[in-house]
């Protein structure tokens, strides 16, 4: 788990923000599994902890690119073990 997966999850648990919080959110993952576009639990974290109003859309991009910047790194490193997706 990287450092902003930590605090992404830390901040949905503190704000009361859980995944797929809606059947809006839960379609819209859906559709995007279908196309082949997947994220993971900290990308879906950050657009839900935004849709819920908990931060602001530029909080949530820092956070993403935060965390793709760390996942990356340690890809990279060779550190990657396969359990940094958060």
């Amino acid at each position: 788990m990287t450092k902003t997966a930590k605090l992404v999850k830390d901040l949905a648990e503190t704000r009361r923000v859980t995944p797929y919080s809606d059947g809006a959110s839960f379609l819209a993952d859906q559709f995007n599994r279908i196309e082949g576009v997947e994220g993971d639990e900290t990308l879906r974290l950050i657009a839900d902890l935004m849709r819920a109003k908990a931060i602001s859309p530029e909080e949530g991009g820092n956070l993403v690119l935060a965390h793709v910047r760390e996942l990356a790194s340690a890809a990279v490193d060779g550190a990657g073990t396969g359990n940094e997706l958060g």
